[in-house]
């Protein structure tokens, strides 16, 4: 089949023989991203597939949503598997079942162990007190030399 042919095929048609069917998940078999996410090339663009699978299955996405995996497997397109939500809905999934790297480090990029009494937090980002108030000194001793 030649190239022209194959993308006369209907979109749905071409999307969905590049996905591998099991009772469970439905592994993305074709290119995917260096986090296991899905791509397919459509109208001269790479997209998510999952987003591709959701909108061919349940429709458009909302304005200012993001398709997110109830599976937490990156390759799958099952639409069951998959839902609508905020990027913040998004980010508490990854939080909750650990995958959020920053949160296994224990120290600050200076060496300095994130203990209760040296970390403070602020809009969910953790911050090295001894660090900051070196920072802070720094500032200072700046801005009186001015």
């Amino acid at each position: 089949m030649d190239k022209k042919t194959r993308h006369k095929r209907p979109l749905s048609e071409r999307f969905w023989e590049k996905a591998q069917y099991s009772p469970g998940c439905w592994e993305w078999m074709r290119h995917k991203t260096t986090r296991g996410y899905g791509t397919f090339w459509m109208n001269s663009t790479n997209h998510r597939a999952s987003r591709v699978a959701y909108e061919l299955s349940l429709g458009p996405i909302p304005e200012g949503m993001v398709v997110r995996h109830k599976c937490d497997n990156p390759p799958c397109v099952n639409p069951d598997h998959l839902e609508a939500g905020t990027q913040l809905d998004n980010v508490r999934d990854r939080d909750e079942r650990g995958r959020n790297g920053n949160v296994k480090k224990t120290h600050c990029p200076k060496g300095h162990e994130y203990t209760p009494e040296n970390t403070r937090v602020c809009n969910g980002s953790r911050f090295c007190r001894a660090c900051d108030a070196a920072y802070q000194r720094r500032k200072r001793a700046y801005q009186l030399s001015k």
